[in-house]
């Protein structure tokens, strides 16, 4: 089966302070934003959730895509 992002809800935002405390299936830095994040969550059967923080968030790691 093939998702595509329209097959993803966002749960929170991220000016709520809070993120999934689910297992991590990896973390990285991703240079096309929250679509990339998204996609690489999509392309990877061990991915449920993701966490993303967007260039616009006080993180300590913009664009940090964690699976």
């Amino acid at each position: 089966m093939i998702y595509s992002p329209d097959d993803i809800a966002l749960v929170q935002n991220w000016q709520q302070g809070k993120a999934s405390d689910s297992p991590n299936v990896r973390c990285s830095t991703v240079e096309g934003g929250l679509s990339e994040c998204q996609r690489s969550c999509m392309y990877d059967f061990k991915c449920n959730v993701i966490n993303f923080c967007p260039s616009e968030a006080d993180c300590e790691t913009e664009n940090r895509c964690c699976l």
